[in-house]
């Protein structure tokens, strides 16, 4: 067995978060995932009502450039669009029913 990334116990340091923060750390983890991401159309183009919702940037991405593609007839984005996109993605409070 290679020795080569082993630590004593005697020379590992002490965690500088406490057990009670990485409870808190916990939560805030929790209450992270109960949130979702939103791409108001309206940012990248004005005065375009769409509103796109996901957890997954990737599939909200692929969305909005459809919709993008369908009503404003842009065929090819350029990757100006995709990073204004990309910049007008905002965290919301997802609703718990």
């Amino acid at each position: 067995m290679d020795n080569f990334l082993y630590t004593p116990p005697s020379r590992r340091r002490m965690s500088l978060i406490s057990l009670t923060d990485r409870a808190w750390l916990g939560s805030c983890s929790k209450l992270k995932s109960r949130m979702t991401k939103e791409l108001r159309c309206d940012d990248v183009f004005s005065g375009c009502a769409y509103v796109s919702v996901g957890s997954d940037i990737r599939a909200l991405m692929a969305e909005y450039m459809v919709h993008v593609r369908d009503v404003h007839r842009v065929t090819s984005p350029t990757p100006e669009l995709r990073i204004q996109a990309m910049v007008a993605v905002r965290e919301r409070q997802a609703h718990m029913d």
